[in-house]
């Protein structure tokens, strides 16, 4: 069987890069049109940390006192965290676009970091937010056996 946690950390390793392109690309339309980079750079930072933050925290707050298997809850976090963070990037591209506002796209653009960043900050804390969360991680079950094994 293949080993869960490698393709997991694929997966991560693969949505990080992924959302380093599509943050390089906004930070740079956004450097051609904020006129104060110094607030552009306190945004993105600050926005970018509490981002990551909340997308792991927030979902968390769905699976307080229950029983989850790792893995499953790693890819739940990280759907969960990812559609908000999406959001957020949506909305701060749109009302950039409508009203010419630079900071708004680098609120997009920490929003669509954190999306591979979060995942990867669950992994490292995981031990920790479960416990504060009281998650109690548990095995997998092996699937239950169809076919009486041979004589």
């Amino acid at each position: 069987m293949i080993d869960k946690s490698n393709v997991l950390l694929i997966l991560q390793v693969v949505v990080l890069i992924g959302s380093l392109a599509a943050t390089g690309l906004f930070v740079r339309k956004a450097m051609n049109f904020h006129g104060r980079l110094w607030l552009a750079l306190l945004v993105f930072f600050v926005c970018t940390a509490g981002f990551t933050y909340l997308s792991v925290v927030l979902p968390l707050f769905f699976f307080v006192e229950s029983e989850q298997i790792q893995h499953n809850l790693s890819v739940d976090l990280m759907m969960y965290g990812a559609l908000g963070l999406m959001v957020i990037g949506i909305l701060g591209f749109a009302i950039d676009l409508m009203y010419v506002r630079p900071t708004w796209l680098v609120v997009a653009a920490a929003a669509v970091l954190s999306i591979g960043i979060a995942p990867l900050f669950y992994r490292y804390q995981q031990d920790n937010l479960n416990e504060s969360f009281k998650v109690k991680i548990v095995s997998s079950e092996p699937p239950a056996q169809t076919i009486p094994p041979p004589k």
